[in-house]
């Protein structure tokens, strides 16, 4: 199957299931055109996108392989790591943006006609900012998270991270 009959594929198969219900008014109903231009390139993004996701499953599964062969390794770390990988594509593939980025989202143009010119969205721009660095925090926190977890289902076990449980009266012994 070449790549315009895989195109072709997922605008009938895959698209139709992800598309949601849309209402609009008449007036402001998006030309037939642009709904197909619109259509056509998240099908190749799909396309593409899916291509570099199995790559990458590969890429985390085979290493993770080799490291369960030469050390005991408890399942649960591999969905660990695959969650953390897939996390890590969420935020940095949808939400952090640079500055370029930034400018060019938040730029507009007015006035055109009479010799108007281009102007920054300071408040889009804002917004666009604060939800990069809150997208960054989030993925600092979750990988130290799934670290944690990692380093706990290998090192800790069954047992208690913190060896002295006061109120159960119980001391366990890593």
């Amino acid at each position: 199957m070449n790549r315009s009959d895989q195109i072709e594929f997922i605008r009938k198969h895959l698209l139709p299931l992800v598309d949601t219900e849309f209402k609009i008014s008449s007036d402001n109903k998006p030309d037939d055109e642009f709904v197909e231009e619109a259509e056509i390139l998240l099908a190749e993004t799909y396309l593409d996108k899916g291509r570099g996701t199995v790559w990458w499953f590969l890429k985390v599964i085979v290493p993770l392989a080799v490291l369960d062969v030469l050390f005991q390794m408890s399942p649960q770390v591999y969905g660990l790591v695959i969650s953390m990988v897939g996390t890590w594509f969420l935020l940095v593939e949808s939400d952090i943006m640079g500055r370029f980025t930034i400018a060019g989202q938040a730029t507009y143009t007015s006035g055109a006609i009479f010799g108007g010119g281009t102007h920054l969205d300071r408040d889009e721009a804002k917004r666009l900012a604060e939800n990069t660095v809150a997208t960054n925090i989030a993925l600092v926190w979750l990988t130290a998270g799934f670290m944690f977890q990692i380093l706990a289902v290998q090192l800790f076990g069954d047992t208690s991270v913190i060896s002295t449980n006061l109120l159960s009266g119980a001391s366990s012994v890593i």
